[in-house]
C-alpha cells in the first residue's frame, strides 16, 4: 500500500537525520491515513513520528489525534507507548 511506504520512508528519513523531509513525509502519511479512514494506522504512524522526530518537527496535532484514537479504542499499551515517546529524554537514563 502506498501510504505504508510513505510512513516507512518518513521513518527512514528521520533515522538518517533528514528531519524536514521526515516531517513532511509523516504529514503526508497522516493525511492519507485520515483520508482512507484508517484510524489505527494513523495513530501508529503518529507514534512513530513522535518517537523519531524532534518535538518541533512532529506534524501539528499528530500526538493529540493519536491519543484520541487510541483512547476510543481502549488501546492502553499503545497509549503508554505514546506517552513514553512524548516524555523528554533525560541525561543518563
Amino acid at each position: 500500500m502506498e501510504v505504508a511506504r510513505l510512513s516507512t520512508e518518513a521513518g527512514l528519513a528521520a533515522l538518517e537525520g533528514r528531519t524536514e523531509e521526515a516531517s513532511a513525509g509523516y504529514r503526508h502519511a497522516l493525511d492519507s491515513w485520515a483520508a482512507l479512514d484508517v484510524p489505527l494506522d494513523l495513530a501508529l504512524t503518529a507514534i512513530d513520528a513522535v518517537m523519531l522526530l524532534p518535538e518541533g518537527a512532529v506534524p501539528g496535532g499528530a500526538a493529540l489525534q493519536a491519543k484520541e484514537i487510541l483512547t476510543q479504542l481502549g488501546a492502553q499499551p499503545l497509549l503508554s507507548r505514546l506517552a513514553a515517546a512524548e516524555e523528554p529524554a533525560t541525561a543518563g537514563t
